[in-house]
C-alpha cells in the first residue's frame, strides 16, 4: 500500500538540485538518505523502461497525457443481492448498461441470501440475461455478510477495479468518475460516494462498503484476515480499519479515501 518515486521516470531534479514531479504529483522523496515511501497510489508513476516504449518525440507533458489515458476507468461490478431485501426488478434496474457508460467489463451477482434459504431468484435472472457483459451469479451454500462476500469475489475480478453496489442501485455520472480517476493527483485508493434515498443525500463518512475498491490493494490488505474477522459486529474492519490506521498515522497530507464529488449511488 506504499509507493515510493524511486525510479519513476517523472521525477526530475531542478536547476536549484531539487527533485519535483513533473506529473504534478505528491512525491515520495528520501530524506537524509533515508528510504521513504508514502502510503498510497500514485496512479502516474512510470519506469523508465515505460517511457522508452514510447515515441522518443513525446516530452514530458506528453509523457503525462499516455500515462492519464491508460488511467481510463474500467471495472468489474459486484452486485450484491439479498432476496429478503432485494427482487428481479432490483437487478434489472442495476445491471442496465446505460449508466455504465460502456466501463463494466464483468458483472458478477453475489447473492447472499445462501442456497439453503434462497428462492433462486438470481438464477432465474441469469438464465434470462441476454445482455453483451459476461455475467456470473455465485451463490453460497448459507447466508453470508457482504463483506465476506466481497472479499471472496474480488478474487474473481479482472480489473483493476471493482465497484461494489447494492441491488437496486445504480451510480450517477459514471462519466464524471471516470474523469476524476484519471486526473485524480493525491494517492487515494478507495473511492467512495453518498448515497441517495428518496430526496435526501446522505452523508456516508465512510461507513458504507459500496464503492470503488483497488482490486490487488484490497486482496493485499484483507489477505491475512481470518474467516473470525469477516463478521457484520467487525463490518468492514479487515479493510476499512486498517485504510484508516495508516491514514491517522502520516504526518503528510495524503488522504486513503476519496468521495467523488458529483457522483451518487441512487
Amino acid at each position: 500500500m506504499k509507493t515510493s518515486c524511486d525510479k519513476c521516470c517523472f521525477l526530475k531534479t531542478g536547476d536549484d538540485g531539487r527533485k519535483y514531479c513533473v506529473a504534478g504529483q505528491y512525491c515520495s522523496l528520501p530524506v537524509g538518505g533515508d528510504k521513504v515511501e508514502t502510503p498510497g497510489l500514485c496512479k502516474l508513476k512510470r519506469t523508465f523502461s515505460w517511457k522508452n516504449k514510447e515515441p522518443n518525440t513525446l516530452d514530458d507533458q506528453s509523457l503525462v497525457a499516455v500515462a492519464r489515458h491508460e488511467n481510463n476507468l474500467q471495472f468489474d461490478l459486484i452486485v450484491i443481492f439479498d432476496e429478503f431485501l432485494h427482487d428481479i426488478d432490483d437487478l434489472h434496474k442495476t445491471l442496465d448498461p446505460e449508466w455504465m457508460d460502456g466501463r463494466c467489463r464483468q458483472i458478477i451477482i453475489s447473492d447472499i441470501t445462501g442456497v439453503n434459504q434462497s428462492n433462486g431468484h438470481a438464477v432465474e435472472y441469469f438464465e434470462s440475461y441476454d445482455g453483451s457483459i459476461p455475467l456470473k451469479v455465485d451463490c453460497p451454500l448459507t447466508n453470508e455478510s457482504p463483506v465476506r462476500a466481497i472479499r471472496r469475489m474480488s478474487k474473481k475480478c479482472m480489473c483493476k477495479s471493482f465497484l461494489v453496489l447494492p441491488a437496486g442501485k445504480i451510480l450517477s455520472d459514471v462519466k464524471k468518475l471516470a474523469h476524476n480517476i484519471r486526473y485524480v493527483d493525491h494517492r487515494s485508493i478507495l473511492s467512495m460516494f453518498h448515497q441517495k434515498y428518496g430526496e435526501t443525500i446522505l452523508d456516508m463518512k465512510g461507513n458504507t462498503i459500496f464503492s470503488l475498491y483497488q482490486r490487488d490493494i484490497f486482496r493485499r490488505l484483507t489477505g491475512h484476515c481470518t474467516e473470525e474477522c469477516f463478521t457484520e459486529q467487525c463490518y468492514c474492519k479487515p479493510f476499512f480499519n486498517d485504510v484508516k490506521q495508516v491514514e491517522s498515522e502520516t504526518k503528510s497530507e495524503v488522504f486513503l479515501t476519496q468521495f467523488m464529488d458529483g457522483c451518487v449511488i441512487v
